[in-house]
């Protein structure tokens, strides 16, 4: 029966156990099992095969299940059974990896990890030095305390080795890495991840209080913790944000509607290590909030102050500027190849 019940859960079908309990014994209930019970099933339930028979005077009718009941269950079994599939840009894990090459030339990189391949950069929102496939992916090891080392079957950055070693910040992140890259080349999160890093919590009332934090930014919440695969300090969903704003080339201040910090603070001011990471964390909120995000700090004069008499027109192709303008809140950006 339980082998039975596994296999119509897969297939999409769903069993009821339920308890029948004759009127004049009422501490010995007979299980029954109603198969597959759809809307306006109505007929008399006879015992299992293997149940005692139902007693004298009892009376158990199936009663009919609302449709929106069904179609949720069924919903739930196939979310179940098919997680998420990933596409190729799908990202599962990023952050800073030392690369081990000996004495005097380790090199500190931006590593990516996404549903098709395993790449590093110069850093973070540098430019890309090489890239294999995730399936390219053979071995990894784990070295010590904080090192793993990767093999692939084909060479992999500019010295054309198949085997690195990577040193991570901590045994946590350590762990973090070489779970997702022994991973099939198809697992990915089961939340979206938009951006993961090291970003600097400024504090604004004191010199010397900024932290260096772990941030994720997920479809759920943007969070952040002790250190990379350390303990979470908060975390703000995304309801929560009430609008994130550019604060400088490499800062930008997060605004909620509530409290979510340690502290009691319902504003979060963080410092990207340069403008062009600083773009790739606006970007990720541009994603996973849309209109609540401003990558610049540009902002239109009140309707009121506009000038009516000192003006000039220009000429862009329709097509390309409409577009660029979709969730701009008034704001106008005209790319030069537009003009």
């Amino acid at each position: 029966e339980r082998e039975r019940e596994r296999e119509e859960r897969e297939s999409g079908r769903f069993c009821f156990f339920l308890s029948l309990v004759p009127q004049n014994r009422q501490h010995s209930p007979a299980t029954m099992m109603v198969e597959s019970l759809s809307p306006g099933d109505t007929e008399d339930i006879q015992p299992a095969q293997g149940q005692p028979p139902r007693a004298k005077g009892s009376r158990l009718h199936r009663t009919p299940i609302p449709s929106s009941v069904l179609q949720a269950s069924e919903a739930a079994a196939q979310t179940r059974h098919h997680p998420r599939v990933p596409t190729d840009s799908t990202l599962v894990c990023e952050g800073l990896l030392q690369k081990l090459r000996g004495f005097g030339r380790n090199r500190t990189r931006f590593f990516r990890l996404t549903g098709a391949e395993f790449a590093f950069y110069t850093t973070e929102g540098g430019a890309l030095i090489s890239s294999v496939p995730r399936s390219s992916i053979v071995q990894v090891s784990d070295v010590d305390a904080c090192t793993l080392e990767v093999t692939t079957s084909e060479p992999f950055g500019a010295s054309g080795q198949s085997v690195m070693q990577l040193r991570a910040t901590c045994t946590g992140a350590k762990y973090r890495w070489m779970s997702w890259l022994r991973s099939s080349s198809r697992s990915v999160p089961e939340t979206t991840v938009f951006r993961q890093g090291l970003l600097v919590k400024v504090v604004v009332f004191g010199v010397g209080f900024n932290r260096r934090r772990w941030f994720e930014l997920t479809e759920k919440a943007f969070s952040y913790y002790e250190h990379e695969g350390g303990k979470l300090m908060a975390a703000c969903s995304l309801d929560n944000i009430e609008a994130v704003l550019p604060n400088g080339e490499t800062e930008f201040k997060l605004i909620a509607k509530f409290p979510f910090t340690v502290t009691g603070s319902r504003v979060v001011v963080c410092r990207s290590e340069t403008p062009e990471a600083n773009t790739m964390w606006l970007e990720g909120f541009t994603a996973a909030l849309g209109s609540r995000v401003r990558t610049s700090n540009f902002a239109p004069l009140p309707k009121t102050l506009r000038s009516t008499d000192d003006t000039f027109g220009v000429l862009v192709r329709r097509e390309n500027y409409s577009s660029n303008q979709i969730g701009s809140e008034g704001n106008r950006f005209i790319d030069s190849k537009d003009l």
